[in-house]
């Protein structure tokens, strides 16, 4: 709590705190400590407020960042879902469009899917609306940890008709028993073969490679916790690698993917500030002109040439073979 304290204030204020009481001083007076930082608390709250106060609220608006910025009064991702929640409890109306407005609302991966969200769509609408909601997913394929994971509490409580997909059209055999044996939410798939496809087509084999490390660090763990658990991981991916050149790896996020082709730092940079990493990274390549370099030099090394000269004339270039007359191009407003 002090630490979270001492951020805001110097954040709202400017003020560093002194260096927080030990544990030892801490446990000789455990009740006055906590009574003076409450006092400083409330008192910070009040500056929060007050300032608050004093900025239009017409002027507080999303930044399309992963931080809330309090100086200009703007708010992150994560916060605009906080605040639709918050909208919705607060005025019934909002749900009632959202019931007028569409008959159906659809919501794929729903164990991503922040529970605030899933709150919404389940307690803010209208219980005698006609729209009807569906999410689409699987609880055990959730990647984030942010995300709702599972809807059973929802479905005991009768807000849910669970309907379980048991045909399975997508995997081979083996591998639909595989999965069957470490699903531990009862569903047992099985194989469903598509018009015009044999079981023959669907044949495949299963090789299960595990590597042990104890427990997964989380976000509170040390970053050398989080680079040795990487460490072991990536271990074991270049022995499958090593054993099945063939095989073709997925990794579910775009983090692992840089991690994998060298561009970690870069990631982490965009990552540590916007939501949208992949987005921000493409709109800053785009307004520095790397993909336009990256596309031009990509087409030369493959000999895409017509590619090359339809970009240079494009721009008011052009290419004239060893010794001819240069000719003049008109200049383009660009």
């Amino acid at each position: 709590m002090y630490g979270k304290y001492s951020g805001k204030l110097f954040t709202i204020t400017g003020e560093k705190t002194s260096k927080v009481t030990g544990k030892k001083d801490y446990d000789n007076d455990p009740l006055k400590f906590n009574t003076d930082l409450n006092v400083e608390v409330d008192k910070l709250n009040q500056k929060i407020l007050d300032e608050i106060k004093s900025i239009d609220y017409n002027k507080v608006r999303y930044n399309e960042t992963r931080y809330n910025n309090f100086k200009e009064l703007s708010f992150a991702h994560d916060e605009l879902l906080e605040i639709a929640s918050l909208l919705f409890k607060k005025h019934g109306l909002l749900g009632k469009i959202i019931s007028d407005k569409f008959d159906f609302i659809l919501i794929d991966e729903y164990q991503d899917t922040n529970e605030k969200i899933v709150d919404i769509f389940l307690n803010s609408i209208p219980k005698n609306n006609k729209t009807t909601i569906g999410f689409f997913g699987d609880s055990m394929q959730g990647i984030y940890d942010n995300g709702i994971g599972d809807v059973e509490r929802e479905i005991a409580e009768k807000k849910l008709i669970k309907i379980e997909k048991e045909d399975n059209f997508r995997c081979s055999d083996k591998v639909i028993h595989f999965i069957n044996t470490i699903r531990n939410d009862g569903l047992k798939q099985e194989l469903a073969l598509k018009n015009d496809e044999t079981l023959e087509d669907r044949k495949g084999e299963v090789k299960l490679y595990y590597s042990i490390y104890g427990k997964k660090p989380t976000n509170n763990n040390s970053v050398v916790d989080k680079e040795n658990y990487l460490d072991t991981l990536n271990k074991m991916i270049a022995h499958v690698s090593a054993d099945n050149p063939e095989v073709k790896k997925l990794m579910l996020t775009n983090k692992s993917i840089s991690n994998e082709l060298g561009f970690n730092i870069l990631y982490q940079i965009f990552n540590d500030r916007y939501t949208e990493v992949k987005e921000e990274i493409e709109k800053t390549f785009e307004r520095i002109q790397l993909i336009e370099i990256y596309e031009l030099c990509s087409a030369y090394k493959n000999k895409n040439y017509n590619f090359v000269l339809a970009k240079l004339k494009k721009c008011g270039f052009e290419i004239n073979y060893p010794g001819a007359e240069p000719r003049s191009i008109k200049s383009q407003k660009v």
